[in-house]
C-alpha cells in the first residue's frame, strides 16, 4: 500500500533516452538540467560538435553514454541541417535513440524493475504501429523523418526506426517544471522503460515528477495494496469531451476511467471553463495590481482552489502550484491587511507547505526561490526578523546565505512553516 506522497517507484527513475527543450539549449545543462545550480555561464560545450551544453566534465562524461554516437552526426551536419534537428525534439530524440541500440543492441532486451514486481524492456514497449501508419500526420512526419536522416547520411533500417518512433509517441514524457510563475514549462523530452508500465486515468492514483530528467511517481492518494496505480498523460482540466479526443489521438484509446463514466452522465464542461476563466483573470490581477477590488480577487482565488480540489485532489503538484499563487498574491497585494489576518494567513501557508510536501517532496530542487519570501519582512511592516529568517535579502537571485535559487524544496518548506509561527507571534 501507498500513502499520499509516497515515492512509488523506488527513487525514481533515470531515462533510457531523454533530450533538453530547444527552448533551453545554452540555458541548462543537455544532462542534468541544472540540477547541479550551474548558472547558464557557466556551461561547457561539447568541443567536438559544439551542439551540446553541460555544467562540467562530471555531466559530459555520464551524457557520453548517449552523445558518443550522435556526436559524430553533428560534427559533419551542416548549419541549416542542425539547425533543423535541434527545433525537432522527435528527431533528436528518435536519432538518439536510434544509434544507442543499433550500436549496442543488447540494450533493447535489457530488463527494468517496475514498481509492481514485474521486469520490463524496450522490445516490449507498445508501439502502435497499425495505428500511426493509418494516421496521416504521423505517417507523414515519420516519411519527412527519413528523408532527413537520409540527407546527414545517417543509416537505418526502417522498419526498425518505425517501431522505435512508435515506441517514443506512445511511451515518451515531457519533462515539465513550475516556473516562478508556478507555470508548467518544458525543458526536455524522455523515454522510462519502468514508468511505462502504468496506464492512464482521468482521476489519477499517481502523477509523474521530475527532478531534473529523473522521474518519480508520487502517489496523490491512498492507494491499497494490490490495487492497480493509474497515473494521467494529459492535463486534467479539460472537459470529458476534450481529454477523450486528446487520449484517442495521441494514445489510440478510448478512455473509459471513473471520471470519464460519471461524467458521461453529467456534463460538467462549465466547471471546467469556469476554472480556467478564473486561472485567466487571477494571472492577470496577478501581473496588475491595479485590477479588481482585493475582496473580489481573493474570493476568485478561493473558488479556482475549490474546484482545483475537484479536478486535481488535494496533493497534486497543480493544486500546490494554485497554492503558491495565490500565496503570494496574498502576501505581495499592496491592500492586504495582514494584521487582521494572520490567522487565516497563517493556515493559508501551513496548507501551501503541506501540498508542496506531498506533492514534491522534501528533497526536489525548486527553479527559482518564490518571490513572496524574498518580499514577506517587507509586507508585514519591515519586520528585520522575518525577512532576514525566511532567506530574504539576497538581492540576487539568492537567499540569505547566498545560496542559488535550486536549493531543495526542504528549506521552502520549513521556512513556510517559520514565516507561520511568527506571524502568530508578532505583537502588533
Amino acid at each position: 500500500s501507498y500513502s499520499s506522497g509516497d515515492v512509488i517507484n523506488g527513487c525514481g527513475e533515470q531515462p533510457f533516452v531523454h533530450v533538453l527543450d530547444i527552448r533551453q539549449k545554452s540555458l541548462k545543462c543537455d544532462y542534468c538540467f541544472n540540477t547541479s545550480n550551474k548558472s547558464s555561464a557557466q556551461l561547457k560545450r561539447c568541443s567536438k560538435c559544439l551542439q551540446m551544453f553541460y555544467c562540467g566534465k562530471q555531466c559530459q562524461r555520464e551524457d557520453w553514454y548517449w552523445h558518443k554516437y550522435e556526436c559524430p552526426v553533428y560534427v559533419t551536419t551542416g548549419a541549416a541541417d542542425t539547425a533543423l534537428l535541434a527545433n525537432d525534439y522527435m528527431a533528436r530524440l528518435l536519432l538518439r535513440l536510434w544509434l544507442l541500440v543499433d550500436n549496442r543492441p543488447e540494450l533493447q532486451r535489457k530488463t527494468y524493475r517496475c514498481f509492481n514486481g514485474q521486469s520490463r524492456c524496450l522490445a516490449e514497449l507498445e508501439s502502435h504501429t497499425q495505428d500511426i501508419d493509418g494516421d496521416d500526420y504521423r505517417a507523414l512526419q515519420f516519411s519527412q523523418l527519413c528523408t532527413f536522416y537520409d540527407g546527414l547520411n545517417v543509416s537505418y533500417n526502417r522498419d526498425r526506426l518505425f517501431t522505435l518512433y512508435g515506441q517514443l509517441l506512445i511511451n515518451s514524457f515531457a519533462i515539465t517544471i513550475h516556473d516562478i510563475y508556478y507555470e508548467n514549462v518544458k525543458t526536455g523530452y524522455a523515454l522510462y522503460i519502468g514508468c511505462s508500465v502504468f496506464d492512464h486515468s482521468c482521476a489519477p492514483d499517481a502523477c509523474v515528477q521530475f527532478d531534473g530528467p529523473m522521474a518519480a511517481v508520487r502517489a496523490v492518494r491512498d492507494i491499497p495494496a494490490g490495487q492497480p496505480v493509474f497515473i494521467h498523460y494529459i492535463s486534467l482540466d479539460d472537459c470529458r469531451s476534450d481529454r477523450r479526443q486528446r487520449l484517442r489521438s495521441q494514445y489510440y484509446f478510448d478512455c473509459n476511467c471513473s471520471k470519464c463514466c460519471a461524467e458521461e452522465l453529467a456534463d460538467n464542461s462549465i466547471v471546467y471553463d469556469r476554472f480556467k476563466d478564473l486561472q485567466r483573470k487571477l494571472m492577470i490581477c496577478f501581473s496588475d495590481e491595479s485590477c479588481g477590488r482585493l475582496n473580489d480577487t481573493f474570493g476568485q482565488l478561493d473558488e479556482l482552489l475549490t474546484i482545483g480540489d475537484q479536478i486535481y485532489g488535494p496533493t497534486h503538484p497543480e493544486l500546490a502550484a494554485l497554492l503558491m499563487i495565490g500565496l503570494q498574491y496574498r502576501l505581495t497585494c499592496p491592500d492586504a491587511d495582514h494584521r487582521r489576518h494572520r490567522e487565516s494567513l497563517s493556515a493559508y501557508i501551513d496548507r501551501t507547505g503541506r501540498a508542496i510536501g506531498q506533492s514534491f517532496g522534501t528533497d526536489h530542487h525548486i527553479e527559482c526561490f518564490p518571490p513572496f519570501v524574498m518580499t514577506f519582512g517587507t509586507k508585514m511592516g519591515d519586520n528585520k526578523d522575518i525577512h532576514e529568517e525566511s532567506g530574504g535579502g539576497g538581492g540576487n537571485g539568492t537567499n540569505g546565505d547566498g545560496q542559488s535559487p535550486g536549493h531543495a524544496f526542504a528549506q521552502l518548506f520549513q521556512s513556510m512553516h517559520d514565516l507561520s509561527d511568527k506571524l502568530l507571534a508578532l505583537d502588533y
